[in-house]
């Protein structure tokens, strides 16, 4: 299943962007980042991080870039690990904006 999810959060600490699913890894495919004012932030895995601390200055954004893929075969970034939670965690309480796509697979797969 592809699914497409806003970001749109003001709140330091952790804000979860998918509820995780039993037996499930949710997989990101792309995602944009912007930040209104100076922000730092990390994907997680509910408490695991998935990315190191990214750091945005106001107006900055940032687009990830994924490798050539297909519709079947698309190529995730990274994943949660097996029924936990996609967290986005800000260092500071100041507006973050945009936009991701991802999966949610077996964890078999």
């Amino acid at each position: 299943m592809i699914g497409y999810g806003k970001i749109d959060t003001a709140t330091a600490g952790a804000n979860t962007l998918v509820a995780g699913i039993t037996g499930k890894k949710i997989q990101v495919i792309q995602y944009t980042l912007n930040a209104v004012a100076d922000n730092t932030m990390t994907f997680k895995s509910a408490t695991n991080a998935l990315t190191g601390p990214m750091s945005l200055s106001a107006s900055e954004v940032i687009v990830s870039v994924t490798a050539p893929s297909t519709y079947m075969t698309m190529n995730a970034l990274f994943e949660t690990n097996s029924g936990e939670s996609l967290v986005l965690t800000l260092l500071n309480a100041t507006q973050v904006s945009g936009h991701f796509t991802y999966r949610i697979v077996n964890d078999t797969e």
